[in-house]
């Protein structure tokens, strides 16, 4: 496990195995980061939000999650998730494996996302979105 003697990370925080968290990232309270999952700097992983209805951000194994990116409490993510940078994820997202957000995507919660889909950047993802599997979005 390696995280940056600038970041700060809850005491809440539940970590996997050699997870790293970058500079001046922030780890709210209610989190589960997988193991080998990569956080880069200037982050903020959990922000707190009465919408997640105390629901926790689970990011599964083997995440990269890439400067400047912001997500909220109470989605889940399953393994192998990507991200480009400055991503925004509100809360009550669902991702399958695999999911890949590109730079600059928004994705306004309460979504639901199968297994392997693919945004490419700048994409906005409204609430209540339902994306099967296999989907790539431009």
């Amino acid at each position: 496990m390696s995280i940056s003697p600038l970041a700060r990370v809850s005491s809440g925080v539940r970590l996997g195995r050699n997870a790293r968290i970058g500079d001046f990232t922030i780890v709210h309270d209610d989190v589960e980061l997988g193991d080998d999952v990569v956080i880069e700097s200037h982050c903020v992983i959990g922000h707190p939000t009465p919408l997640a209805e105390g629901r926790p951000l689970v990011i599964g194994v083997g995440a990269l999650v890439r400067s400047h990116s912001i997500f909220y409490q109470g989605s889940t993510f399953g393994p192998g998730l990507r991200t480009g940078h400055r991503v925004t994820v509100r809360e009550r997202v669902t991702a399958g494996v695999d999911l890949q957000i590109g730079t600059l995507c928004d994705f306004q919660g309460h979504t639901t996302l199968g297994d392997h889909v693919r945004t490419h950047s700048s994409v906005h993802i409204g609430q209540l979105s339902r994306i099967g599997d296999f989907v790539w979005i431009f």
